[in-house]
């Protein structure tokens, strides 16, 4: 799978400029082309993508007039992108371009196409020229966000993604990839992970949260099946057979090969030794160190509940809340009686201000007669 973890098309398309003038002609149909064209608006409006492409493509071989050549072709180049044929939607992009059309819109899609086609430098140069015309273009600062992560140079991506929101940028698929940046800058996969799951709640039919969702639970977490599902449901939701709907083929069917791999056996020595060297660094309070060491013994050992507590632990000491909280729910989902796991996934909830989250959890503890939990309760009543 790609290193980078990252489909952008669909990214792209929340922030690609769709909106293209469309001048109704007057007069009685004589212009050639004219009628193709009037019919593709019509499909066009009709949301009829694939007619709409028939008439457009007619009427742009026919019309003579360069002014219209030009927006048909750029408006061909918009459809063909919302149909995944981005070759083709390039082409008609840069003969548009050729005919003499520098406009904005024009050159981002331009610039847009060929970033997806992985001809890097070439969006590259256009977009740098873009920024120097038009410096308080959001847009121009999102891509090239994207230009830099698919460089792998994710500092540069991270700079010019904040500035793209600070410019006015509210695109949410942002945050997609702020997500996947911290996860190459060394961030907790399982808490990426929780984001990217909770993503979904609020577009349900964005298809690169589904990919990233599969390649961190593949690559990271180990989590083998679960990967299995997301690519499942990220090929359900592709329509089209793209480059990147094949991908996801390869990908499933690299997932499919490692499930039917045989499962080796723990070796509980060198569980114990990892625990005992977790240990050691969390006594001096080396929390960092600890939580890569209890990470390792996970990935051997999948139901090792006393590792994700004391991965909750190690966070909770670095006051990093929402991963401790995501790491003791790890260790309770292994174990439900755990109420030491449950105490301090109650704390971290109450230190955290998520105050009906802590007095769930409390409130369990209290029927359970768990020391500290009417002491924890009578905290949460005082802030409510």
């Amino acid at each position: 799978m790609d290193q980078r973890g990252i489909i952008i098309k669909p990214v792209i398309n929340t922030i690609f400029i769709t909106v293209c003038v469309i001048i109704l002609f007057v007069g009685c149909g004589r212009e050639p082309g004219e009628k193709e064209y009037k019919s593709a608006l019509k499909a066009i409006e009709e949301k009829d993508l694939i007619r709409a492409r028939s008439h457009l493509e007619i009427s742009y071989r026919e019309t003579v007039s360069i002014k219209d050549k030009i927006e048909r072709a750029n408006q061909l180049g918009i459809i063909l992108w919302k149909l995944n044929d981005i070759n083709l939607a390039n082409q008609y992009f840069n003969e548009a371009a050729e005919l003499g059309n520098t406009s904005y819109t024009l050159l981002f899609n331009q610039a847009t196409t060929l970033l997806y086609l992985d001809r890097l430098e070439e969006s590259n140069l256009i977009l740098q020229n873009l920024i120097n015309q038009y410096p308080n273009k959001s847009d121009i600062y999102a891509l090239l966000g994207l230009y830099y992560y698919k460089n792998n140079d994710y500092e540069n991506a991270m700079m010019y993604i904040k500035r793209a929101k600070d410019k006015g940028a509210n695109n949410p698929k942002l945050s997609v990839i702020n997500e996947l940046i911290k996860l190459h800058n060394g961030l907790d996969p399982y808490l990426i992970n929780e984001t990217l799951k909770k993503s979904i709640n609020d577009d349900p039919k964005y298809l690169p949260t589904y990919y990233n969702l599969a390649f961190i639970n593949k690559n990271y977490l180990d989590e083998l099946a679960i990967a299995k599902d997301y690519i499942h449901q990220y090929l359900e939701l592709s329509t089209t057979d793209s480059p990147q709907y094949q991908q996801g083929k390869r990908i499933l069917n690299e997932i499919k090969k490692e499930i039917d791999k045989p499962i080796k056996n723990i070796d509980q020595n060198e569980i114990n030794d990892l625990m005992q060297k977790g240990s050691k660094k969390i006594e001096e309070k080396l929390f960092v160190e600890a939580i890569k060491i209890y990470r390792e013994v996970v990935k051997k050992d999948k139901k090792n509940k006393n590792a994700f507590f004391n991965i909750g632990h190690a966070y909770f000491r670095l006051n990093n809340l929402d991963a401790a909280a995501t790491a003791f729910k790890q260790a309770l989902d292994l174990d439900p009686t755990n109420k030491d796991a449950r105490y301090n996934l109650a704390v971290t909830y109450y230190k955290n201000k998520k105050i009906e989250l802590a007095e769930k959890e409390t409130m369990t503890l209290l029927e359970q007669n768990y020391p500290g939990a009417r002491k924890l309760q009578t905290a949460i009543n005082a802030v409510q």
